[in-house]
């Protein structure tokens, strides 16, 4: 699921990563996505993935992590990946960058 989601990415026109591959300063706006975690609903009917995209973007530029935000969940709107939530956290110092940080969720298995 997680392939789905870095090229649903690429194909709205976003740089993408998985976790620990960019390093160094940001020049550009990029996305980072990772799998947070998997478990079953609250019925017990279904197993759920939860999935993170970080949006970067350098500090002199924070118009483009609006710009890129709305570019995923565009991209993400008509997919089964579903938006639950966003959160702003700082970085280190070695990113100089802004950073926010999208939660999605997707069915991953239907119980009986």
């Amino acid at each position: 699921m997680i392939k789905k989601l870095f090229s649903a990415l690429e194909g709205a026109g976003a740089e993408v990563y998985l976790p620990a591959k960019k390093q160094g300063k940001c020049t550009a706006p990029y996305v980072v996505v990772n799998l947070e975690k998997t478990e079953p609903s609250k019925t017990g009917r279904g197993i759920y993935s939860f999935f993170s995209v970080s949006i970067f973007a350098p500090t002199d530029n924070f118009a483009a992590l609006d710009e890129l935000h709305s570019r995923v969940c565009n991209s993400l709107k008509d997919s089964p990946f579903v938006f639950i939530g966003c959160d702003a956290e700082p970085t280190g110092g070695e990113t100089d960058s802004y950073k926010r940080v999208l939660n999605f969720r997707t069915l991953k298995k239907l119980c009986c």
